[in-house]
């Protein structure tokens, strides 16, 4: 079940735009300038501005940064490969709790698509927030 909702994802973002509850992400090596316009329109309208910095290259927090201040994430993107992405405003809580599921998918081949999806996942409760 969790493969054909994953399939349909992928499907439903190639055709029609990204669903509206998937954040803004930009490659800051590739799409910097993008970014900063996404950044300054933002700051313009008065809207929440607060985005997460984390090299896509790495594991759980190493290397990551949350703030609204667009000088500290220019010069963040320069001590590595970086990805930065608008930070949740809303999000889904259990308990009063922020959480995440991790399941560990294998992808076996794109054409035609094979996925493996392990029946053992993990509920991460974020108890910080």
């Amino acid at each position: 079940m969790i493969v054909f909702l994953l399939i349909g994802l992928l499907f439903t973002a190639q055709v029609y735009g990204a669903p509206a509850w998937i954040q803004s992400t930009y490659d800051m090596e590739t799409e910097m300038a993008a970014f900063i316009g996404d950044y300054l329109v933002r700051q313009k309208e008065e809207r929440n501005n607060l985005w997460i910095m984390k090299p896509w290259n790495m594991a759980r927090t190493i290397d990551t940064s949350i703030t609204d201040y667009l000088p500290a994430l220019i010069r963040l993107a320069e001590t590595g490969p970086k990805i930065c992405q608008k930070y949740v405003e809303h999000p889904a809580l259990f308990l009063g709790k922020k959480f995440d599921l991790r399941y560990i998918v294998l992808v076996r081949s794109l054409k035609p698509l094979k996925i493996f999806l392990s029946n053992v996942f993990w509920v991460i409760s974020l108890s910080i927030f």
